[in-house]
């Protein structure tokens, strides 16, 4: 693939005739400088090094930018900055190269078309601007006025070789040039490495003309004029006999031959539709197609034919009647127009009035009916006037208990004796009665221990009323046990309450390290002999009980003829080394023992008690909790310790349930609603894990409720009596999880509670006040005589209003049919 290399040959070509022929030096410090010549402006310095001005291909650079190849760099000339202001009445001619290598004398010129063609920079190329005048006075005295044809798609051009001449071409030959041509050729862009193009040509494709004119008289600043085709570039070279070559290179594009527009794609247009067709016109050449345009042809009007009948409905008392006029076209039976007409309704047929929403009157309101009248045809409701009964007097019934509130600890209760009518239940009369208060319900004391177990602080908690509560603090006895050589020192503080309800509390603590063996000397309790080994023991001066033995080595045998000086020797005695010890735990980790193994002689053990401290982290949220067990032992001024962990896991949605509770509690109730809560797994720490209670999802203060170690969540009744009668739900929260359940309240039941027993103190009062009502007494005797009068004529009243009222027969069957 030498595709653009090919194409930019000749470029490089042309190039040379401009600068010396001499190869720049292969390095990076170069520069072009360019000057404002007669117009103002500073001095602009082109460095790829600071402006990134190189670029990477040949075809990618611009006017003003770079190329390097191995071992030349070249610029692309380029347009007068717009930082030179020009003279006045002058125009930009092109650009003076200055002389680069000493004892040049003429400068190169390089019109102004020449704008984007390239040269080689040595290592600083100085650019000048020319300037003329606008009427042309200073523009070059040489002008080369070129004439190309544009070339047609479908032209075939052909190479021809002429001795002592480059291949040409037959066509394309530049007109009035005024120059003898001496080569020329046209190429598509910058294909093939030898051949010349020879071919059709396609419309479309670009073609590159060179061409070649020499002759004498030509001068650097040569004015090309062009007519057909882009120039794309060109060069001056003058040689030492006084003759030139002037080079171009020309860019045009082969034209399309248009030919006549064609019909294609013809749809006939309809009344149900439009027509349409498209006017293409092709290249006479190539049949490429050039342009298309789709003409609409409009749909022609529609034929009305004659109106027909439709949707006929016949009108009735219950609905309009009517039909539709529709005009349709006789083509293709469209719908033209649609007129809907209306016919009214007919009237209604009354029928006889009826009786109905009978309702008897009681001592809370009125009874009456309805008198209604229908239409025989289609059953609507044509009037209805409602007629009035008088509302009857009230029935008192027996006194009864309302709004009972259980007496507590803290206050007294109460209840509300009523006299409601039997009839209606509306109160006709209510006084209020206290009772006294109860005894406390105390739940388990808790004891809280100061840091330094010098006192302890009992309390107990009222379950009836939280705020009730018993508080004692007492300083603490205390009782120290000593040290010993496998077990530390132990302080077990003491507490006794004078309040029979809290009992003795009593604790530990470590407050000395094990003293450790003190070993006396060692005494022999078994000699050794020649045969056997013996054994020797030592006892702890701290405690008699702790004995340590080791072997006493054979005595060596007296060898025959030999002095016998053979026997023990105490550096050989064993001495223990032990290893570490084996810790046994007992099931339920409350206790440990150390066992310790010598070293020299698994057969000697020592064993030591172990002290163990518990601690427990709890589960919060998804994290699991433990029970950390630590046996702590010092043996011979040693300290060893074991731990034993016990997972405690997090709880989680279904971890806790609520169970043993009725589900219900009734308005006036004196007990707690107590629900027990239970943890599926160690469920010794549902008190402990215990956050908050939300009754409907708020929150309840402590003092409403109350939660015990055994897991029940008492609700207390002065709380439950501000609920609305209902379902609530209840959600009980812990550190690692939830359960929830319902409590429904039930409205205080009505009940026909005898009233006490008349005391002798309620019997003075009743006297007195009957000396205060016997007016009304004598009232009340003509109330009981005429309310029952009254109420037996107008039970007559109503039965003869009733047997004088007309029914319709088929009543039953109208109100179905409504």
């Amino acid at each position: 693939m030498k595709k653009i290399t090919a194409g930019f040959l000749m470029v490089l070509l042309l190039l040379n005739t401009l600068i010396t022929g001499a190869k720049a030096e292969e390095t990076d410090d170069f520069k072009v400088i360019l000057k404002a010549g007669a117009a103002s402006g500073e001095d602009i310095l082109l460095d790829p090094a600071e402006h990134d001005l190189l670029a990477e291909t040949w075809d990618q650079a611009k006017p003003g930018q770079f190329f390097k190849d191995e071992t030349t760099v070249y610029l692309r000339l380029p347009n007068v900055p717009e930082d030179f202001e020009a003279p006045e009445g002058s125009v930009f001619f092109g650009w003076r190269i200055a002389p680069q290598e000493e004892g040049t004398e003429q400068e190169e010129s390089i019109p102004p078309e020449a704008a984007g063609f390239w040269i080689r920079v040595e290592k600083e190329t100085v650019l000048t601007a020319v300037w003329g005048e606008e009427d042309g006075s200073a523009a070059p005295a040489n002008t080369v006025k070129l004439s190309l044809e544009v070339p047609l798609c479908g032209t075939e051009v052909k190479t021809k070789k002429k001795s002592g001449q480059e291949p040409a071409p037959e066509i394309l030959i530049p007109a009035d040039a005024g120059y003898q041509v001496r080569s020329y050729w046209v190429r598509p862009p910058f294909e093939g490495d030898e051949d010349l193009f020879s071919g059709t040509m396609e419309g479309g494709q670009v073609y590159y003309a060179e061409i070649i004119l020499s002759g004498a008289g030509f001068a650097h600043d040569v004015e090309i004029r062009l007519n057909g085709g882009e120039l794309y570039a060109s060069a001056v070279h003058q040689t030492e006999e006084g003759t030139g070559e002037l080079r171009v290179l020309i860019r045009t594009e082969a034209a399309h031959i248009k030919g006549g527009s064609m019909i294609e794609n013809e749809k006939e247009t309809s009344c149900a539709e439009e027509g349409s067709y498209d006017e293409v016109v092709y290249c006479t050449a190539c049949q490429k197609e050039l342009s298309r345009d789709t003409v609409t042809v409009e749909k022609p009007a529609h034929t009305p034919g004659e109106p027909v009948i439709e949707n006929e409905k016949e009108a009735t008392c219950a609905a309009e009647g009517g039909y539709d006029e529709v005009v349709y076209c006789e083509v293709c039976h469209e719908e033209i127009s649609r007129d809907t007409i209306p016919i009214e309704k007919l009237d209604h047929t009354p029928g006889e009035t009826v009786i109905e929403n009978e309702k008897d009157a009681g001592c809370s309101e009125e009874g009456g009916y309805d008198e209604v009248v229908y239409c025989t045809v289609c059953q609507e409701e044509l009037s209805r006037k409602t007629v009035r009964t008088p509302k009857l007097d009230h029935t008192p019934a027996e006194a009864v208990r309302e709004k009972e509130k259980a007496a507590t600890c803290g206050e007294e209760g109460s209840y509300d004796e009523v006299i409601r009518c039997s009839v209606c239940g509306e109160v006709l009369s209510s006084k209020t009665v206290k009772t006294p208060k109860t005894e406390h319900s105390w739940g388990e004391p808790s004891y809280d221990w100061a840091e330094d177990f010098s006192s302890v602080t009992a309390k107990r908690v009222c379950s009836k009323d939280p705020s009730h509560v018993e508080t004692e603090k007492v300083p603490t006895s205390s009782v120290e046990e000593k040290a010993t050589c496998l077990k530390g020192g132990v302080m077990t503080y003491t507490a006794s309450f004078q309040n029979p309800a809290f009992t003795q509390q009593s604790r530990q603590k470590v407050t000395t390290a094990a003293t450790g063996h003190k070993w006396g000397e060692w005494k022999t309790v078994t000699a050794a002999t020649t045969t056997a080994e013996g054994l020797e023991a030592r006892v702890c001066a701290n405690d008699p009980t702790h004995v340590e033995t080791r072997i006493i080595p054979k005595k060596p045998a007296t060898s025959s003829g030999g002095s016998g000086g053979g026997g023990y020797s105490p550096s050989s005695q064993h001495v223990h080394s032990w290893n570490a010890p084996t810790f046994s735990w007992k099931a339920d980790f409350s206790g440990a023992t150390a066992t310790f193994v010598c070293k020299g002689n698994k057969n000697h053990t020592q064993r030591a008690e172990a002290t163990v401290k518990t601690e427990t982290i709890l589960p919060s949220g998804e994290a699991d909790g433990k029970t950390v067990y630590t046996a702590s032992v010092i043996f011979e001024g040693k300290s060893w310790t074991d731990t034993k962990e016990i997972a405690i896991r997090a709880a989680g949605t279904n971890g806790y349930s609520s169970g043993s509770f009725s589900g219900s509690w009734t308005k006036g109730g004196t007990e707690a609603a107590e629900i027990r809560v239970s943890r599926r797994e160690n469920s010794d720490l549902t008190e402990k894990l215990f956050q908050k209670v939300l009754i409907d999802g708020k929150e309840l203060a402590a003092g409403q409720y109350a939660f015990g170690k055994d897991g029940t969540l008492r609700l207390q009744p002065a709380f439950l009596s501000t609920l609305e009668p209902g379902t609530h739900q209840v959600s009980i929260v812990f550190a690692d999880g939830s359960t929830q359940t319902n409590l429904q309240v039930k409205a205080a039941a009505v009940e026909n509670t005898p009233l006490p027993e008349t005391t002798e103190q309620d019997q003075n009062a009743e006297k007195t006040a009957e000396k205060k009502t016997e007016k009304e007494s004598g009232n009340n005797l003509f109330w009981w005589i005429a309310v029952p009068v009254t109420a037996g004529a107008a039970l007559a009243a109503v039965l003869l209003v009733a047997r004088k009222r007309k029914r319709h027969p088929d009543q039953k069957k109208i109100r179905n049919n409504r």
